[in-house]
């Protein structure tokens, strides 16, 4: 083999040795960019407002009707709800109010109505028909009533919980 030979083929093993350690960097960059790109990818909004959003069930046409407020009205009286009452109405009213900051995620007949931060004393009411469950950031900023009569604590303070409320169960939910 001539020297003119092995310099030919000693440059075009360099060349490729080259475009291998070009095309392993090009990939590492594109990887590390499509992994920053993904990793940054904005999470959900997260409303901070104060709105109010109320959990209505469908329409008959399958999609949820608009959001309304429900207006509070001043009541007197025990507070006490009969067996009767409760099983013949058409809703549950929880009413939910934050005592510090806390975050709430509220799940309402399969429909998420709620998933915010809520600031020191906000108050949010949700109407449920059959189910709703409830992911509560902080249990001790949290308080709760179900159609006006005081909830139980849900958990220990900074422990995140979930509980699930049905027409059947509320009542183990209420303060005894």
């Amino acid at each position: 083999m001539s020297s003119d030979a092995a310099d030919a083929s000693s440059d075009e093993s360099e060349r490729r040795i080259t475009r291998v350690q070009w095309f392993g960097l090009m990939l590492f960059v594109i990887s590390v960019a499509a992994y920053y790109s993904i990793a940054r990818w904005p999470p959900p909004a997260v409303p901070l407002t104060g709105a109010i959003e109320i959990a209505r069930s469908p329409s008959p046409s399958g999609s949820p009707t608009p959001a309304t407020p429900r207006v509070e009205a001043p009541t007197t009286g025990s507070g006490e709800l009969s067996a009767a009452d409760a099983t013949t109405g058409d809703l549950l009213h929880l009413d939910v109010r934050s005592q510090d900051l806390c975050w709430l995620s509220a799940t309402v007949d399969g429909t998420r109505v709620v998933y915010r931060l809520m600031q020191a004393g906000e108050r949010q009411t949700i109407e449920m028909h059959d189910e709703a469950v409830l992911r509560v950031g902080d249990p001790a900023a949290f308080a709760f009533s179900i159609d006006g009569r005081a909830g139980r604590p849900l958990g220990r303070a900074g422990k995140a919980a979930t509980v699930h409320i049905t027409r059947q169960n509320y009542r183990e939910f209420l303060d005894q």
